[in-house]
C-alpha cells in the first residue's frame, strides 16, 4: 500500500503517475522490503509457535499475483489499452515502463524472497513443533488477467479503488472477481477438508479459515 501510495502521490495534479522506476523513495521501500522477508516470516513462526502456542502444521505463503499484464500477456500501456472500457485518461497516462519495473523490481523478486524463505530444507519437512510451508504461485495464474484486462481483469484500477473506497490504497488489489476466481480456488487447494471449502473469499473469512484449520 505504500507503493502505491508513492506512486499515485501526485492523483489529481499535473501529473497522475509518479515515473516510479526512477523514484528513489520507492526502490528504498522495496529493497528494505526485500531485506525484510526472512525477518518478518521467522517472525511470524515464531508468534505462532510461541506466542500464541498454536498447534499449526502447515503455513501457506501465498505469492503476490501479476496485476501488471492484459488478456495477450503484455504490459498495460497507453497502446495496448486504448480501446478498454475501464482505461480511462488516468490510466493512459501510466507507460509500459512502469508496469514493467513494478514486475521486475518489485513482483518477481519479492515473490523469490518468499520461495527462497519457504523452500528451507528444514520448513519443507516440518518436523516435531516445526510446521511444514509451502508456497502458492498466484503470479503465472493471473498473468493475463491483469488492470487493462477491463472484461476478465482480477485487479481494481485506479478509478475503481476511488469509487469503491474513495481513495487510491485499493489500486492493484483483487477485486471481487479476482478474489472469487483467482484466490478461492487456491485456498481451496489449501483446505483439503471438503467441510472447510469455501464459496465465497471475504478476505478475513479466508484467513479465518486457514487459522483453524492450523494451515495459515
Amino acid at each position: 500500500e505504500q507503493i502505491t501510495a508513492d506512486c499515485l502521490e501526485n492523483f489529481g495534479g499535473a501529473v497522475a503517475f509518479t515515473n516510479c522506476r526512477h523514484d528513489s523513495t520507492i526502490a528504498a521501500l522495496v529493497a528494505g522490503g526485500l531485506a525484510a522477508v526472512p525477518s518478518v516470516y521467522n517472525q511470524l513462526e515464531t508468534e505462532i509457535r510461541f506466542v500464541k502456542n498454536l498447534s499449526v502444521r502447515q503455513i501457506t505463503v501465498f505469492g503476490y499475483p501479476d496485476p501488471t499484464r492484459d488478456c495477450d500477456g503484455n504490459f498495460c500501456s497507453p497502446e495496448v489499452s486504448v480501446t478498454q472500457a475501464c482505461w480511462g485518461v488516468l490510466q493512459r497516462r501510466i507507460p509500459a515502463a512502469d508496469f514493467q519495473f513494478l514486475f521486475n523490481s518489485f513482483l518477481s523478486p519479492m515473490n523469490n524472497a518468499l520461495k527462497a524463505f519457504v523452500n528451507d530444507p528444514a520448513r519443507q519437512a516440518g518436523s516435531g513443533t516445526i510446521p511444514k510451508w509451502t508456497f502458492v504461485d498466484m503470479a503465472s495464474t493471473s498473468t493475463k488477467k491483469g488492470l487493462c484486462n477491463c472484461n476478465q481483469g482480477w485487479f481494481n484500477t485506479v478509478g475503481q479503488s476511488d469509487n469503491i473506497q474513495g481513495d487510491l490504497l485499493g489500486s492493484i488489489h483483487p477485486n471481487q472477481r479476482g478474489q472469487n476466481d483467482m484466490m478461492l480456488p487456491q485456498v481451496n487447494n489449501v483446505l483439503t477438508d471438503a467441510q472447510t471449502k469455501l464459496i465465497a473469499i471475504p478476505h478475513a473469512v479466508a484467513i479465518a479459515a486457514l487459522r483453524t484449520r492450523g494451515e495459515l
